[in-house]
């Protein structure tokens, strides 16, 4: 890392003393430094050529945003799988558990970044991907009363634009649902004592209703299962959402989309539109610290256009 031309200084300085550090333990074999410190030489090649040009890397000025930005990096332009994730952050929260020993910073930013899952990959769907699903959902017609199309759009568009959880729709019931002349609500949504009300827009709340309209009025369910045995309602199951959700992606030709990247982009959406980390968490019934890589998404994004323009 000291050899490397691309790095400030000040960078190749920290490298050396956090190198001697890790060799002076004596506990630590020399692949496992080699692979820490070519893991923190990436970070800080990419903190000082694409996060922060021009300036030098500073273990101060480092939080969670930024690593959340640099995890969004590591997932959609390195292509990385998660266990290659997570050792990367393994290795900076060493070398930030080191920092904070050196009193070169005050805190670990690499404590508040979760783990990445195998399906590690925050999959939002892009302004041509959601216009194809929308269209292909808008424009099907299926024969068979087993694709009910009323149905299928109220379900899509809650996740879409409401940022509904599947278990969220597939047990909503009939008297959470508020409606006024051109908006409406979902009360009490979520777990016990982590409920919220949540907002419907113009375009989830025509779906909601054009289906509700339909809908018998003896139904408890918002989204009963086909199967119900007779005189006993139940509602959907997780499986058939998931199924429908899979049929209008590979009608749209869209790729790989599972239910819950809609509310993802529903929370990119948001971001986007700079509206506060807090006020997303609260509207989908999430934590503010899994929120906020929400706004990580949006940067890379606006950063990779502003590079392509």
């Amino acid at each position: 890392m000291a050899n490397n031309p691309l790095l400030s200084e000040q960078a190749v300085q920290l490298a050396t003393s956090y190198h001697d550090y890790l060799t002076a333990r004596g506990d630590i074999a020399s692949s496992t430094i080699h692979h820490y410190l070519g893991d923190v030489t990436a970070f800080a090649d990419w903190y000082e050529t694409a996060y922060s040009p021009n300036k030098a890397l500073n273990a101060a000025n480092v939080d969670a945003e930024t690593l959340n930005r640099y995890r969004v990096f590591l997932e959609t332009k390195a292509g990385l799988k998660a266990t290659s994730i997570n050792r990367h952050f393994a290795s900076l929260r060493s070398f930030f558990e080191w920092a904070l020993h050196e009193k070169l910073t005050s805190e670990n930013p690499t404590q508040e970044i979760q783990r990445a899952s195998e399906r590690q990959v925050t999959r939002v769907l892009s302004e041509a991907e959601e216009t194809a699903f929308v269209q292909t959902i808008e424009q099907a017609d299926f024969p068979s009363e087993r694709w009910n199309k009323n149905r299928d759009r109220a379900i899509i568009y809650l996740m879409l634009y409401a940022g509904l959880r599947v278990d969220e729709v597939q047990f909503l019931r009939r008297e959470q649902v508020e409606f006024n002349a051109q908006r409406g609500s979902l009360r009490q949504i979520g777990k016990p004592g982590q409920q919220r009300n949540v907002p419907l827009n113009a375009i989830a709340h025509a779906a909601l209703k054009q289906h509700l309209d339909q809908l018998p009025k003896q139904s408890e369910y918002v989204f009963p299962s086909d199967r119900a045995r007779r005189n006993t309602e139940e509602p959907i199951t997780g499986r058939t959402i998931h199924n429908l959700v899979t049929r209008y992606t590979s009608l749209a030709g869209i790729g790989d989309l599972k239910p819950y990247d809609l509310r993802h982009t529903f929370c990119y959406r948001l971001a986007k539109a700079d509206v506060p980390v807090e006020r997303i968490a609260q509207l989908v019934g999430s934590a503010v610290k899994r929120t906020k890589r929400y706004r990580a998404i949006a940067a890379s994004r606006l950063s990779s256009t502003t590079t392509h323009e």
